[in-house]
């Protein structure tokens, strides 16, 4: 696999298309910045891998009056009069925490969503349509 690896950020920024190339063919772009590393990769591969780590399945419930959906061990649930109106208030509920994550990433409580932001931010609002009800 190809890697393109730049150790500073003007080095990247001056061979970008270079570090695009990598990515898209398949291997990495690595920019050294500090005492930091980071990789360019596919958007697709970065949310292929989150899924899995993200630690939760949407549950979908059934009741009298409505649809309910539910993120297991996350603070998330929301209902409507169809899966599709639950689903486009979670989407809109997710968004709204991502927005508020600077402030909420250093409370205990909310470190283990430290994957679900990123799925959140590199995810479409169809995409995630899709994780939370299993419909394409």
């Amino acid at each position: 696999m190809p890697v393109a690896t730049f150790e500073t950020i003007a080095a990247a920024r001056s061979g970008f298309k270079d570090l695009i190339d990598a990515a898209h063919s398949g291997g990495a772009g690595v920019v050294r910045r500090s005492s930091e590393t980071y990789a360019v990769v596919p958007l697709e591969l970065i949310r292929e891998s989150l899924l899995p780590s993200l630690g939760t399945t949407p549950e979908v419930f059934r009741e009298d009056d409505g649809v309910g959906l539910v993120l297991p061990g996350m603070p998330f649930a929301t209902e409507g009069n169809t899966l599709e109106e639950a689903a486009a208030d979670m989407v809109a509920a997710l968004r709204e925490y991502a927005e508020d994550w600077p402030r909420l990433r250093q409370a205990a409580n909310h470190r283990k969503m430290r994957l679900l932001v990123p799925f959140i931010d590199l995810s479409t609002d169809e995409q995630l349509l899709a994780w939370l009800t299993g419909l394409p």
